[in-house]
């Protein structure tokens, strides 16, 4: 029985190669599943919050890759992490909003959080590990 070396050699370089290239084109494509599913997971008044949450800043150094998305509206880590609001500064600072046939008035209120970023990652994390295992698997078959 002989054994080549270098043969072996190459081919565990082509295996690192098309691990590499296939991670690379999957980080647009797991960033795509993550923002969908948050955008699944963001509660929705008028839509704005939802439509603002994209993928930007994809990058790699070495053998690491990232991408990052978040959400483009103001009031986006209110909603996530809830928090005092405050009324706006007119002549008097208050909110006012009808609920239950009558006018509500405070000067501030408590929003709870939605936490629709963390459980849009959460319900994400399966798909993009299927997305992985699929992907790599083809890329070492390659």
């Amino acid at each position: 029985m002989s054994f080549n070396i270098e043969s072996t050699l190459a081919g565990f370089e082509s295996l690192k190669n098309n691990i590499i290239q296939t991670t690379q084109n999957l980080i647009g494509e797991g960033g795509d599943v993550m923002v969908q599913s948050v955008k699944n997971a963001t509660p929705v008044m008028s839509g704005k919050l939802r439509e603002s949450v994209y993928a930007y800043d994809s990058k790699s150094t070495g053998y690491s890759w990232e991408i990052k998305f978040a959400p483009h509206t103001i009031y986006a880590r209110q909603r996530e992490l809830g928090g005092q609001l405050f009324g706006k500064y007119t002549t008097h600072l208050t909110l006012r909003w009808f609920r239950d046939g009558r006018w509500h008035i405070r000067r501030t209120v408590y929003q709870t959080g939605s936490h629709y970023l963390e459980r849009g990652v959460d319900a994400s994390i399966a798909q993009i590990s299927a997305l992985l295992v699929d992907r790599w698997g083809a890329g070492m078959r390659a």
